[in-house]
């Protein structure tokens, strides 16, 4: 490594061990930027690539780095059709040590520390170059005004002899001034005429706001406003002149020469036509236009050549185009919107139903005990287990459409995504298998997110289980994070309303087989899969979008056939700190107790089964199935603890309206919601209501048991939804 740090101290082959230094370290390229003492920008430092992307994330990566410290940013580089992460690191005297792309194994500041002498040599040279140019310049110009003077001399003997001739010669243009004035005052009066005619028409053709071009059967330029040399020099780098052949100025680019002869062969074969299409050198900037040719003809009528007006229309193309992708992101909000709607209209029965089989499973499996015939018991067991496991299934795929629909209830709270990370990775390493080697390379000085923390877990599992099955001959899986800022070009671009700001990003990249064009384009979509029938739901990936969706963040997918898959989660920054001990687990020492607990529950079957595993733990339980029922078994009830209901409920009083009448009437009262369906009664944007206590369908007895007693145990916070 010191060998490759010498190595920058020549500047001949200076880029190459810079970029040898780049690739030691995991990154595509190293650049060493100095600050200029006269200009005060910072420029490449000698020896460096002197060509720079631009563009609005490299003039912000550069604003930034005006401030000492280590940034992470992502830029177009080296143009702004790929994005790479430059991790750089910014020193008071103005250098900056950046590196572009890849992974690197150092931070920029740790290696800006090992550059250190080599910065200041660099910044050295970059003095040292200023000042042998500034000599330069001197000496020439004290050269020059040598060779000035002399010239000025022999300049003041010519004027003098030439003196002696122009007097001779204006007398004799003096006699030949009177013979022409009456001829010139005949001639002015056409003339005024004609120019004045002339002038209307070219004052019209020069300041209107058409490019208006006209060109001989040679391709040279007859005629060409202003507008048309200004975007032609804007567009290709050189400005166009009256004589000048269109061919030959762009006889460097032979591929836009190519284009533009074409069509103006076209018009000059004789041919009238109105095209678009774009044109210009993507170095400087290439928009599409709309042009119409005709021909151009002189008095008899003879074609001599052809002309165009041309219309700038990238705007409205980009606004078509924008217009193009606000119907589709439209209708797949509408496609993920019928969905949500389906789901939730089965989510609520369907869950009601898994609650009841679940029940019903556990009091089979606990029965099977009593059965003498040991070979009878087992068999039923192993059909219970089975049954149970379809269950498990069940819930799992209604919890996955629910969170594709965005309608699961989180609870988002600060996470440290690293912690969180490096914890999963043992359970994700015996999910991987042995033939995927698992990596987590977490950055440094990570933000804080706000997510969902059971839900964040999910969406890694389910990202860690589609990347095995896409590697089925082993390979590597990359999961890594970083502090992102999307900035408003970037937002720009996607079609769903994502906020540009601070977000923390985690990747996750694969080796595996990759997505062709056409899978990228369905991959989120609910029920899609390239897998086997029988080997997936084609929910996976859906879950993840729609659970980043209902966080505020952002996911894109990257991926190549055989080069392997990166998908990137951008999830919000969270303005606060995590509070370790606000919502650590509680455990519940026991489950059972004596309180009176009031189950309100429309599905008869489902409310059957609460009462009796309440009773079978010793509580006294009330019940009805309905709102107003409930409410007048509170009014001629005595001690109630706990009113246990559904949120989903008939007769206009869901279950939030039933809570809040009945926290009126009885303030001490503890709540507890269940639901197959998040609808907005207690949960909105996709969060769970302050203070609420939920306990999703389906549920087991075990659950059951735990969340009602941890309740009971928890002080009252519950809040009316009136003053949520």
């Amino acid at each position: 490594m010191q060998q490759l740090v010498d190595a920058l101290a020549e500047r001949d082959g200076r880029e190459q061990a810079a970029d040898t230094l780049a690739q030691a370290l995991g990154a595509e390229t190293l650049l060493i930027l100095v600050r200029d003492r006269e200009t005060g920008a910072v420029v490449p430092a000698s020896g460096f690539p002197r060509t720079l992307p631009g563009g609005p994330s490299w003039h912000a990566f550069l604003a930034a780095c005006e401030r000492p410290g280590e940034y992470v940013m992502e830029v177009d580089y080296p143009d702004r059709h790929h994005r790479k992460t430059v991790r750089a690191h910014a020193c008071a005297d103005g250098s900056v040590t950046a590196l572009i792309g890849g992974t690197p194994r150092s931070g920029a500041s740790a290696l800006s520390q090992q550059l250190l002498p080599i910065i200041r040599l660099l910044q050295s040279e970059r003095e040292v170059i200023a000042a042998r140019g500034a000599a330069a310049a001197a000496a020439l110009a004290n050269q020059q005004a040598s060779v000035l003077a002399a010239t000025l001399d022999q300049a003041r003997r010519r004027a003098a002899e030439q003196a002696s001739q122009l007097q001779s010669a204006l007398r004799e243009t003096a006699r030949l001034n009177g013979e022409l004035t009456e001829l010139t005052r005949t001639l002015e009066q056409r003339i005024e005429v004609a120019l004045a005619e002339r002038k209307l028409f070219a004052e019209i053709v020069e300041n209107t706001d058409a490019l208006v071009l006209a060109a001989d059967l040679e391709h040279r330029l007859l005629a060409i406003n202003r507008a048309a040399a200004n975007e032609f020099e804007r567009v290709y780098g050189r400005r166009p002149q009256i004589g000048m052949s269109m061919v030959d100025l762009l006889a460097d680019r032979p591929e836009h020469q190519a284009a533009v002869k074409a069509m103006w062969d076209r018009a000059l074969a004789g041919e009238e036509f109105t095209a678009t299409e774009a044109f210009g050198d993507p170095k400087f900037d290439r928009r599409h236009y709309e042009i119409k040719f005709n021909v151009l003809r002189n008095k008899d009528g003879r074609r001599i050549g052809a002309y165009q007006f041309v219309y700038d229309v990238t705007e409205r193309l980009q606004a078509r185009a924008r217009f193009a992708k606000a119907e589709e992101a439209l209708r797949q909000s509408q496609k993920m919107e019928a969905v949500g709607q389906l789901t939730g209209g089965i989510a609520h029965d369907f869950n009601n139903l898994l609650t009841v089989i679940l029940g019903g499973l556990e009091q089979m499996d606990r029965g099977l005990s009593a059965i003498p015939d040991l070979t009878v018991a087992n068999r039923m067991r192993r059909s219970c287990d089975m049954a149970m496991q379809a269950s498990h299934r069940a819930a799992t795929l209604t919890s996955r459409l629910l969170a594709f629909s965005r309608r699961q209830p989180l609870d988002p709270k600060p996470v440290d995504a690293n912690r969180l990370i490096t914890g999963l990775a043992d359970m994700l390493t015996r999910t991987l298998g042995e033939q995927v080697r698992l990596e987590v390379v977490v950055a440094p000085g990570l933000w804080m997110t706000q997510a969902d923390v059971s839900a964040l877990e999910s969406a890694l599992l389910n990202l860690a289980v589609n990347a095995r099955d896409a590697m089925p001959e082993g390979g590597r899986l990359t999961i890594e994070t970083g502090n992102a800022f999307l900035d408003d070009d970037y937002v720009s671009t996607i079609a769903e309303p994502v906020r540009p700001g601070q977000y923390v990003l985690i990747a996750v990249t694969d080796t595996g087989i990759g997505m062709d064009g056409g899978t990228l384009e369905h991959v989120f979509e609910p029920f899609f899969t390239t897998k086997p029938v029988g080997q997936g739901t084609g929910l996976g990936l859906s879950q993840v979008y729609g659970f980043i969706g209902q966080s505020n963040g952002h996911v894109r997918i990257y991926s190549e056939v055989g080069q392997g898959t990166t998908i990137k989660l951008y999830l919000p920054r969270a303005s606060q700190p995590a509070d370790p001990g606000r919502d650590a687990p509680r455990r519940v020492a026991r489950f059972g107790g004596d309180e009176t607990i009031l189950v309100v529950e429309d599905h008869d079957d489902l409310r059957a089964y609460s009462v009796n595993v309440l009773r079978e733990l010793g509580y006294r339980v009330l019940e009805a199935a309905t709102g107003p029922a409930a409410l007048e078994v509170l009014a001629e009830a005595g001690r109630v603890d706990m009113l246990f209901t559904d949120v989903v409920l008939p007769e206009t009083m869901d279950g939030r309206r039933l809570a809040d009448a009945a926290r009126r009437e009885r303030p001490d009262l503890k709540v507890l919601f269940t639901t197959g369906y998040s609808r907005n009664a207690i949960v909105h944007n996709g969060r769970l209501d302050p203070g609420v206590h939920l306990l999703p369908k389906p549920f087991t007895s075990e659950a059951l048991a735990s969340k009602v007693r941890g309740v009971l145990d928890q002080a009252l916070i519950f809040t009316p939804a009136d003053r949520c």
